[in-house]
C-alpha cells in the first residue's frame, strides 16, 4: 500500500470512558501517532504508537521507549494535534482518523473541528470519532452516505452559510436550500434504510453521526 493510501490515526488527550469502542476503529496497517497525553488512550487500547509528539504540558515524555518521541516547545503556534498532522502530511498521508480529539476542553474540540478544513485545503480528509460520534467535513459536490440505521445524522454549516444544499433519501429532505449558520435546521435527520445523497453547491457542512 502506498504512503498516500495509508491512514494516520492521531490520538489526542480528550477524556474517554471505553477505549475498546475506539480501538474497534483501528486497522492493522494504520500509522498510530500520539499527541502528548494521547499516549494514555493509545496504551488503554493496547497499542504502541509509531510516534509520540507534543510539548508534554499534559503528560510526561516517556524514557527508553521503542518509538520516536518529538518534543515541541510549549510556546508555539500549532497545537500538538496539528503538529502531528503536519508530520503525517509531509510523509504523504492523505487519510486521517482522530481519536481522543472530541470532548474535554471545548476550545480544543472546536480547534480540532477546524482541522478538518485544514486537511481539506491540502487535498486530505479526516474523521473525528469518540464513543458516540463520527464527524466529517463535506465540501462542494455530491456526497453519498451509506445507510447507518439507528444513527442520527446532523448536517450543519461550517465556516459560513452553505448554499444549494439538497438532501435526498433521508427522513427529512431538502431541495436547493441555504443552510444558515444562525438556524440549525440540519440537526437530527435519520436514515431510511437506503443511501442519503447530499449535494452542496457552495460552502461546507459538518456531517455528524450520533
Amino acid at each position: 500500500m502506498g504512503e498516500s493510501m495509508r491512514r494516520a490515526v492521531i490520538v489526542g488527550s480528550a477524556p474517554f470512558s471505553d477505549a475498546s469502542l475506539l480501538a474497534a476503529y483501528l486497522c492493522d496497517d494504520d500509522e498510530l501517532i500520539a499527541a502528548d497525553g494521547g499516549q494514555h488512550l493509545v496504551a488503554a487500547m493496547g497499542r504502541t504508537p509509531s510516534l509520540l509528539v507534543g510539548d508534554f504540558d499534559s503528560s510526561c515524555c516517556p524514557m527508553d521507549v521503542s518509538y520516536e518521541c518529538r518534543v515541541l516547545p510549549v510556546q508555539k503556534d500549532d497545537t500538538d494535534v496539528l503538529a502531528a498532522i503536519r508530520i503525517a502530511l509531509e510523509n504523504g498521508t492523505r487519510r486521517f482518523l482522530f481519536l481522543g480529539c472530541l470532548g474535554g476542553r471545548l476550545d480544543h474540540t472546536i480547534a480540532n473541528l477546524f482541522l478538518l478544513r485544514f486537511l481539506y485545503d491540502r487535498g486530505a480528509e479526516g474523521v473525528l470519532v469518540d464513543e458516540t460520534h463520527e464527524i466529517t467535513l463535506l465540501g462542494p459536490g455530491v456526497h453519498v452516505l451509506e445507510p447507518r440505521d439507528g444513527r442520527v445524522l446532523s448536517l450543519l454549516p461550517y465556516g459560513g452559510d452553505a448554499v444549494g444544499v439538497s438532501i435526498e433519501g433521508a427522513l427529512y429532505t431538502l431541495q436547493n436550500a441555504r443552510l444558515d449558520t444562525a438556524f440549525p435546521i440540519g440537526v437530527s435527520n435519520a436514515f431510511c434504510g437506503k443511501p442519503i445523497t447530499v449535494t452542496i453547491e457552495d460552502g461546507f457542512l459538518l456531517c455528524i453521526l450520533a
